[in-house]
């Protein structure tokens, strides 16, 4: 017989909405020591979209560009890593070393860590490694205050990786003492871009089946929507979308995020927004073999009406855009709602 597998180290990668755990997962899968990862995506909403944007990469494991591995979460998490472990036991994907979760922005990373303790299977081939939280260095304070998922998943962190740092002008002295007011110990590390000491992602975690868990329950009052898009969309209708979700939504619009095809464009376009800011970021290619545009967003509250506003993304170059859901035409447009 062949010597024991050594368990497999597994860290967990959380933060709340739109915080950066993809841009910063991505940096680390392009570090050298880091090419025999394997990763499971956490998403919420009925499309997904980061398992096919990290390193833009069975139909539930998909072998990255790095060579490592994605694995989308369908069905519980546990029977997600039990698959994973026997597929490479069976030698039908490729070996690998580690495993990054990277949970949704809602997730309560707590029980996730339980599991890899408790369940006798995970246990005997994994071990909980360290928990790492992303922390927006713009919006951290207000997602503390108001969102008890932000403070569960900072409370339970090894380390605070704070991100878009680069957008901050002045210090974040006060971030740092909310932060240290719901995690006195864990070290907080900048991350430029997605990049990052790759030794903060080594070692064991300090959490144990003794860590208090959380006394809430219930999420807060989140409704995600979703849709595909057929036909290409126009720049103008990516604009006019954008400029009637901010003055609409606001802040209530807590994470948008879109993989759109671009009349005229080659390649594929991500669209993000988070508390009203919007950013585009032109991809190299279409990620997979789905040629359809898709958006996710997520709601604080109900979003009125939010499925007759899809039908700006084909506004036509020159058209004034509408100045509130009441001007909106009702047009028609091949696009299937999932709610």
């Amino acid at each position: 017989m062949g010597a024991r597998l050594e368990k497999i180290p597994v860290t967990l990668l959380t933060g709340f909405l739109g915080s950066g755990k993809t841009t910063l997962l991505n940096g680390i899968l392009g570090l050298k020591d880091f090419a025999d990862t394997a990763v499971i995506v956490n998403e919420v909403g009925q499309i997904g979209l980061d398992h096919v944007l990290v390193r833009a990469g069975a139909d539930n494991i998909r072998l990255l560009e790095s060579g490592c591995l994605c694995c989308a979460v369908e069905g519980t998490l546990t029977e997600t890593m039990m698959d994973l472990w026997s597929l490479r036991h069976r030698g039908d994907i490729p070996a690998f070393g580690r495993v990054i979760i990277e949970t949704s922005g809602l997730a309560e990373p707590a029980p996730i860590a339980r599991s890899l303790i408790q369940d006798r299977f995970l246990s005997s081939h994994f071990v909980l490694g360290r928990i790492l939280v992303t922390i927006d260095a713009l919006d951290g304070i207000r997602q503390l205050s108001s969102f008890h998922e932000a403070v569960e998943q900072l409370a339970i962190a090894d380390a605070v990786i704070l991100t878009k740092t680069d957008l901050v002008h002045g210090d974040v002295a006060e971030l740092t003492e909310a932060i240290r007011r719901v995690n006195s110990t864990a070290p907080i590390i900048r991350a430029s871009l997605g990049a990052i000491d790759p030794s903060v992602l080594t070692g064991s975690s300090s959490f144990t089946l003794e860590t208090p868990a959380s006394s809430q329950h219930v999420h807060s009052d989140f409704v995600c929507r979703a849709a595909y898009v057929d036909d290409p969309v126009s720049w103008s209708g990516v604009a006019a979308f954008v400029d009637l979700c901010r003055r609409t939504y606001g802040a209530e619009l807590l994470r948008c995020k879109g993989l759109l095809r671009i009349d005229g464009e080659g390649g594929a376009v991500l669209l993000q927004g988070v508390n009203g800011a919007f950013s585009t970021t032109t991809l190299e290619r279409w990620p997979d073999s789905d040629p359809r545009s898709r958006l996710v967003c997520i709601f604080r509250g109900e979003p009125d009406r939010f499925e007759s506003m899809l039908t700006l993304l084909h506004t036509e170059a020159g058209t004034m855009p509408p100045a509130s859901l009441d001007e909106l035409e009702q047009g028609s447009m091949a696009c299937a709602l999932i709610r």
